[in-house]
């Protein structure tokens, strides 16, 4: 049997169920791995995947029967469609954990699912020190009253990190129809605020505008341009004169730092707004006398 063939068996078996049409055909595969095959079916509506598992099921113990070796996965295409904070996480038991409470609502297809997500505090320190809000980063609790990661900020790194677990298949996907309590701690933290390049290069180049050498020029920039801080999709032209470090006006880059901000997950984008926006809030507070220099021309 080649992989075409298999495709096809496991598409007819699916077609006989009335489940072909929710396959997403652009993200399944079908391999032969040299000793075994390997097939990853991939729906686009997660009510209908429990029936795509034990029809397959089945096909995988009548091909075993027939001497082929079938490993196969079966998971279906989420997307976030919101998080909102809900207390201190608790235990099992009751007791209080050094975490946030936060759920997110997944949607696939016709398929809605609760899921819930602790935030760590020291993983919250991770995304103070990313934010700019260092004087935090040692404080144990959550104080957005007091100028703390506000809580929009949080949801957008829940964001980011549900999103990248989505996104990746293979036989280490993570599946939330069984797994419906996740722990975002710190190193999970910090390979959502840093795994990403382009997620690295923007906020390098948000980093060096607001650095002491180069935020002046960056400021007069947007004014001469008559960008609003406040408005990052028009800053978003003038961040691209800083990928790559230096600031060097008018220089042209292979990439645009509007490209970058595209390709990122929509978590992600917001994590970047704001972080930009927690820079110039920062820069207001501690040399309003600066700002003052060009608010003629920012007004």
């Amino acid at each position: 049997m080649t992989e075409s063939e298999l495709e096809q068996l496991v598409l007819e078996q699916l077609r006989q169920a009335g489940i072909v049409n929710v396959v997403d055909r652009d993200l399944s595969q079908f391999l032969w791995l040299g000793n075994n095959f390997f097939a990853e079916i991939v729906l686009t509506d997660g009510s209908k995947q429990a029936d795509a598992e034990r029809i397959l099921k089945n096909l995988v113990t009548d091909l075993q029967d027939k001497g082929t070796i079938l490993d196969i996965v079966v998971r279906s295409k989420w997307q976030v469609i919101e998080v909102h904070y809900i207390d201190i996480a608790r235990t099992a038991e009751g007791g209080f954990r050094t975490a946030l409470d936060f759920r997110a609502k997944l949607q696939s297809g016709t398929k809605e699912i609760e899921i819930r997500v602790d935030v760590t505090i020291a993983a919250l320190s991770v995304l103070r020190q990313k934010l700019g809000k260092s004087d935090f980063t040692m404080h144990i609790g959550w104080s957005p009253e007091k100028g703390d990661v506000g809580e929009a900020n949080i949801v957008a790194a829940v964001k980011a990190y549900l999103e990248k677990l989505l996104s990746q298949g293979g036989t280490s996907y993570w599946d939330p129809l069984l797994d419906k309590h996740l722990d975002l701690n710190e190193s999970a933290m910090s390979y959502v605020l840093g795994h990403s390049t382009a997620f690295r290069e923007l906020y390098a180049a948000i980093t060096d505008a607001f650095s002491m050498q180069v935020r002046q020029s960056f400021l007069k920039s947007l004014a001469l341009s008559g960008v609003q801080p406040t408005d990052f999709d028009k800053v978003l032209p003038e961040l691209s004169n800083l990928l790559g470090g230096a600031y060097r006006r008018g220089q042209k880059f292979s990439v645009s730092a509007r490209e970058l901000f595209e390709s990122l997950t929509r978590g992600e984008q917001e994590l970047i707004k704001s972080y930009f926006l927690n820079q110039y809030q920062k820069l207001e507070a501690e040399n309003p006398a600066l700002l003052k220099e060009f608010r003629g021309l920012l007004a």
